[in-house]
């Protein structure tokens, strides 16, 4: 987070004034680290980090926005280009099966019609493989092109 807050404090970083969803990435970013939750933060400073994303700020400002919720929540109304799922299921629940469940069928159900364009659009889960029966597993055992690392999963 270091070289993050460096990149912010030296105004290389720009956020939309009038995005409907600043307000809220505002109140996690000033709370960290003390706050209950830091998914924004994580992901945002690892994009930071990343000498390749130099023209995040750009990018930001220049494009759509950004709408953030958690498995089950409201999607109602909402498309995408573009959807990342981090860490759709904790740890601790990795062995319960109904709730393994819920987030199958939230993601194959719901998040994957909240696509604008099938065919173009892409959905980016980043993720532990935590359970066999997990949606890592899932999306694995329905042939989806899954990499981890710089390995893809089921090449030979």
């Amino acid at each position: 987070m270091a070289i993050a807050s460096a990149k912010f404090e030296a105004g290389k970083i720009f956020l939309p004034e009038q995005a409907p969803w600043l307000a809220d990435l505002e109140a996690e970013l000033f709370a960290f680290p003390g706050s209950r939750y830091d998914d924004q933060c994580d992901s945002i400073s690892q994009a930071i980090n990343d000498e390749r994303s130099q023209n995040l700020a750009t990018f930001i400002k220049a494009y759509g926005g950004r709408y953030a919720t958690s498995v089950g929540g409201t999607l109602t109304g909402r498309g995408a280009d573009l959807i990342i799922v981090d860490d759709p299921l904790n740890a601790s629940e990795a062995y319960s099966e109904p709730v393994r469940k819920r987030v199958i069928d939230w993601y194959g159900g719901t998040l994957v019609s909240r696509l604008n364009d099938k065919e173009t659009g892409s959905i980016i889960a980043v993720m532990q493989h935590l359970h066999e029966e997990d949606l890592a597993g899932h999306l694995s055992d329905q042939g989806v092109n899954i990499s981890k690392g710089r390995r893809r999963l089921g090449a030979r």
